[in-house]
């Protein structure tokens, strides 16, 4: 197989699931879809878990210049900011969740973008900026902050709290028990060999998918320079 031959499948993939319908993930592997705080080497306990998202809150004050409104932001804002939440990064730009996929990948493993299928009867959407009152799951009960989710996986439509959030078309799953994974099944999971990632990477920086397109700041910048250097892509068209 071919790169041409990757994108050509992948044109064909994504056009049977449309951003209207699906979110996309990217992974640097296939393995369980879990957040990042139900991993078996944070060995999860619902206690430590609000105690360091308390810390967060009180400590991260002193770097912010606006102030988030509820903790839907806060869990957001920690999420994107690399610590441990309930949240799983999912983007509404499948070219963004294969940037993840293929940047992260070692070219020893087939690298995996899994497409998330909105209108499953196991998930339930949330607007975190709709009132306390109309915040229920399918259970029906009031879900006024991320930690009063008693069950299940919500999809949330994220707050554009971060220029990364916004740049990302990022889109959260929220889960109620972070150690149990979401399954998504084999035709929502397109797979780029391990040989040709690489060369997709490389590929995916010439459309102007890098690191400055996905976190639009100094480190962004830098690092879509390391990439373009070591990868031998052109900085721009003018040098």
């Amino acid at each position: 197989m071919t790169a041409a031959e990757v994108w050509q499948r992948f044109w064909d993939w994504t056009a049977t699931r449309p951003s209207s319908a699906y979110v996309f993930r990217g992974q640097s592997k296939d393995r369980p879809i879990v957040p990042k705080i139900g991993r078996s080497v944070y060995q999860y306990s619902p206690a430590l878990e609000l105690r360091m998202f308390r810390k967060f809150k009180s400590a991260a004050r002193a770097f912010l210049s606006f102030d988030p409104r509820d903790d839907w932001d806060w869990l957001a804002l920690a999420q994107h900011h690399g610590a441990p939440t309930r949240l799983t990064d999912w983007s509404e730009n499948p070219l963004v969740a294969l940037y993840f996929a293929v940047s992260s990948s070692t070219g020893e493993i087939d690298a995996v973008v899994y497409a998330l299928d909105l209108d499953r009867p196991d998930l339930d959407k949330l607007d975190p900026e709709s009132p306390v009152e109309e915040r229920a799951n399918l259970a029906g009960y009031p879900i006024p902050s991320p930690f009063s989710l008693r069950k299940g996986v919500l999809v949330l439509d994220s707050s554009a709290i971060t220029p990364r959030i916004t740049a990302q078309r990022g889109v959260f799953t929220a889960h109620a028990k972070p150690e149990d994974p979401i399954d998504v099944d084999l035709q929502d999971r397109f797979i780029v060999p391990a040989a040709l990632s690489r060369e997709v990477f490389s590929q995916l920086m010439e459309l102007g998918i890098d690191g400055l397109h996905i976190f639009p700041d100094l480190d962004g910048l830098c690092s879509s320079l390391e990439a373009r250097y070591k990868n031998g892509v052109a900085f721009s068209a003018l040098g």
